[in-house]
């Protein structure tokens, strides 16, 4: 019986571990590239700039902007996300913009995205996973 125990008891400290922290890496990296996707693409497009405009970073927020162009956000999406992907269980991971104009289409200025793009995707992903 003490066998049983012991091998319970190892089980659980491998769960704790091991198990977990990967299953919430790959369920928090699921839900940044989730909102990441949707930023990008409730982005309005006049030249691209803006969807191009969306960086990931770890840890802290990046000083710096990609500057390119991507209209269809394709890009964008796919580098932020292979970025995600390196993120450690629990860490932070920020999804940010630095073109100038960015905070005048999150406040509805374009027709385009009257609601914004960052406080809808945040709203949809509150109600999705009850946050």
């Amino acid at each position: 019986m003490a066998a049983n125990v012991r091998e319970f008891e190892l089980a659980i400290d491998r769960f704790e571990s091991e198990e977990l922290p990967e299953a919430s890496r790959r369920h928090q990296q699921d839900i940044a590239i989730e909102a990441l996707e949707s930023v990008v693409k409730l982005t309005p497009v006049d030249t691209g700039n803006a969807r191009g405009g969306w960086e990931v970073s770890l840890g802290s927020p990046s000083a710096s902007t990609s500057g390119s162009r991507d209209p269809s956000g394709a890009g964008t999406v796919a580098s932020g996300a292979a970025r995600i992907r390196q993120a450690p269980a629990y860490s932070l991971i920020w999804i940010h913009n630095g073109v100038a104009y960015i905070g005048k289409l999150e406040d509805g200025r374009s027709q385009q995205a009257p609601r914004g793009m960052v406080a809808r995707t945040l709203a949809d992903l509150r109600s999705k996973y009850g946050l």
